[in-house]
This record gives structure tokens, sequence and C-alpha cells, in this order.
């Protein structure tokens, strides 16, 4: 800080709290604010959703837990209702060591990112409806997949009824909808190990045994990308519907990302 920039003593104010509806980020949804965002959301959930059942947030002893890349894409919507321009996450927000403070050995946080890799999933069929409506997609160039699977996210998550065969969700690119294809997101990387991230929010120095973090990847079709509560970064998971009680939905500020080049 330059010395024409400096604070004097007299120009700090300390306050006993923040005012109730002032929330500081990065934060998890808990308290009167995680209680405000979650009746919106379970007023989704009904009207809008049907009670669909792969829609899994709860609100116990005053914080939301339990979280799967839909809940994210959900509250992602509901948070644009609120001032400040407040978000779920995507890969790169990773980077805050606030947030791997947040989740460091007790939680996992979703981000509003899913990571296709080939429209068929031998992991989860329930994943291919879904996969398939994706790999149609301006941007998504199937010809690529192969050698660099792709990164999607800006979505409204959207019901689907006629999916019977899937989570009857689905995600409907929105005006932030961007792919970003990357080798980084092959099988072949599956338990390498990092230490940095990019821009982005991929490894930048994958090692097979050097790093403090672990990034999971798979072999072909659909999956979520979510931050571990080993501080791994895991796009290897078949269910886009689990979920458990260490699941946290993260909110972060000012989190609308600029576009990535399709490199």
């Amino acid at each position: 800080m330059s010395l024409e920039t400096k604070l004097e003593l007299s120009d700090f104010e300390v306050i006993g709290k923040l005012p109730d509806n002032l929330v500081q980020t990065p934060t998890f949804l808990e308290g009167e604010f995680g209680r405000a965002v979650y009746e919106r959301y379970q007023e989704l959930r009904e009207s809008v959703f049907s009670n669909n059942p792969n829609l899994r947030l709860k609100f116990e002893n005053g914080v939301i837990i339990h979280s799967t890349p839909f809940d994210a894409i959900l509250i992602d919507q509901i948070l644009k209702e609120v001032q400040g321009k407040p978000r779920t996450p995507l890969p790169r927000h990773f980077e805050d060591q606030r947030i791997l403070d947040m989740v460091n050995g007790e939680h996992y946080s979703d981000t509003r990112a899913f990571v296709l890799r080939n429209p068929k999933d031998s992991y989860n069929s329930r994943n291919e409806p879904l996969a398939e409506f994706l790999a149609e997609q301006q941007g998504v160039e199937l010809s690529r997949l192969e050698r660099e699977p792709v990164m999607l996210y800006g979505f409204t998550l959207q019901p689907w009824p006629e999916d019977r065969k899937g989570y009857g969700l689905r995600t409907t690119p929105n005006e932030e909808f961007t792919v970003h294809h990357d080798d980084r997101l092959l099988g072949k990387w599956n338990g390498y190990r990092f230490t940095k991230i990019d821009k982005i929010g991929f490894p930048i120095d994958l090692d097979r045994t050097k790093g403090h973090r672990t990034w999971y990847t798979r072999q072909d079709g659909l999956s979520g990308l979510c931050l571990g509560r080993n501080l791994d970064l895991n796009s290897n998971r078949g269910n886009l519907d689990n979920s458990n009680s260490d699941g946290r939905v993260v909110v972060v500020s000012d989190a609308v990302a600029p576009k990535t080049s399709n490199q």
C-alpha cells in the first residue's frame, strides 16, 4: 500500500457484528441467509420441479447440507435474486485459500460445472440422456472429446419430465454458457498430484507423485466437478445425484466468469 492510500488510525471503524442482512463471502449457506435461500429452494423444488428426488439439499442445524451439481446450479439461479452478485463457485474459485480452509478435512463442495467426455457413460447409464443433450450444444466438438474432453458451465436448471431414464432434470445453456475443451480431463490423468491451478481452475503441475492435492478424472461419460474434503478436484463421480451430509454449498461474490477461449 502506498503512502498516499495508507489508512490512518482515525479511518477505522469497529462494529460488534455485521447487520443480519449483510453476508460476507466466501461462506457456506448458513444462518438466516441460509434459511432464506433454503425456503426459496424448497418453494422451487415443490412448485417447479415436482419434488424431484434428485434435488437433495436439506437445512439442518442452521446450515444447508448435502449437495449435487444440480443443486449448485439451482442455488446459483436463486442467488441471482440477491443483491451483490453472489454465485455458486466454478473451479477457478478454489484457488481462494479461504474456501480451501472452509472445506479442508470436513466437507465437499460442488461447482456449477459439468465435465463431458462422451455421450455414452459406462459408469452410469442414467447420465446418458443429459450427456447426449449437452453433446448437442453449440461449441461442443464431438470429434475432440476423445482427446480433449470438455468442461461446461452457464446453465439454467429445468424440469425434464420426458426423461424417464435419467434424473428428470435438464441443464439448459443460458447467456453465460461456456465450453472449454482440455486434455487434462482425460482419464489418463486420474490420481495425478498437483499443487497449483490455472485461471480455469485446472492443475498446472500434474505429477504422478509430487503435489499436495489429487486430480480425479475418468474415461467417459458425464460428471460434475467438485472440491473434496482432502482438497482434491474430482470429476470422476458416476452419480450426479450422489450426496451426503458433508456436502456444503459455497457462495462467492462477483463470480461471473469471463468466457474462456475454446482451446
